[in-house]
């Protein structure tokens, strides 16, 4: 039931991302989504993405210079919220 339920924040927060102009794919065995920033800056990614849907994304450098120029949406916010930010762009 667990594995279910992240699975399908983890589309709807697809679709919220998509919506917001970001494409991320769906990871192979994680809660949460890694997405390139355009242009490389995560940061600005992330303001861009707050301002939209409300939500708080990581820029990818917290996680180590590997992870630079992307950003990371974990999927453990109630469905209820989830709902909240596609309503705002629109997904």
């Amino acid at each position: 039931a667990q594995r279910a339920r992240y699975l399908g924040r983890l589309q709807r927060l697809q679709q919220v991302l998509k919506a917001a102009g970001y494409d991320a794919p769906l990871p192979g065995g994680a809660f949460y989504l890694w997405a390139p920033a355009p242009g490389g800056d995560a940061w600005a990614a992330a303001r861009d993405i707050a301002t939209k849907a409300g939500i708080v994304v990581s820029p990818g450098e917290f996680y180590g210079e590997r992870s630079a120029g992307f950003f990371r949406v974990a999927a453990v916010a109630p469905d209820d919220r989830i709902e909240l930010a596609a309503r705002r762009v629109g997904a």
